[in-house]
């Protein structure tokens, strides 16, 4: 079973726009966060520092419904696949108070194992393997 990381997210009123509902470009932030934190609990990665990372090579977003202002947030982490030099993580937005946890954001971000001195890609470290597969 993968592991499932939930992030707990505070929306800032910078996020929000006229109409209460928070900005997509927001939202990205948010899904950053739940990657960040997903390094972090499970792979004991600290993006900013650590040697080889991980690097984005793709990602797409599907804005299902709205974020609002008044609504309390998770952002959910997993890795949905793992290769031999890339992860694939699934991310969710979801809504935790009203709305039963519905899903308001759904991403897909294709993550390549990247050695900052050599400038290449590498096999996924066994560690970071281990850890993924829980």
């Amino acid at each position: 079973m993968k592991k499932v990381i939930e992030t707990g997210i505070q929306k800032r009123f910078a996020d929000i726009d006229m109409f209460r509902h928070v900005n997509n470009i927001h939202q990205q932030a948010y899904l950053d966060l739940g990657k960040t934190d997903y390094y972090r609990r499970v792979l004991a990665l600290d993006a900013l520092i650590h040697n080889p990372t991980l690097v984005i090579v793709s990602a797409s977003t599907e804005f299902i419904g709205q974020v609002r202002y008044e609504d309390e947030i998770t952002v959910r982490s997993w890795v949905e696949r793992a290769g031999g030099k890339s992860i694939t993580l699934r991310q969710q937005i979801v809504c935790s108070d009203r709305g039963g946890g519905a899903v308001k954001t759904e991403s897909e971000s294709v993550l390549v194992c990247f050695d900052l001195h050599t400038q290449q890609t590498r096999e996924l470290p066994d560690a970071w393997r281990a850890a993924i597969d829980g």
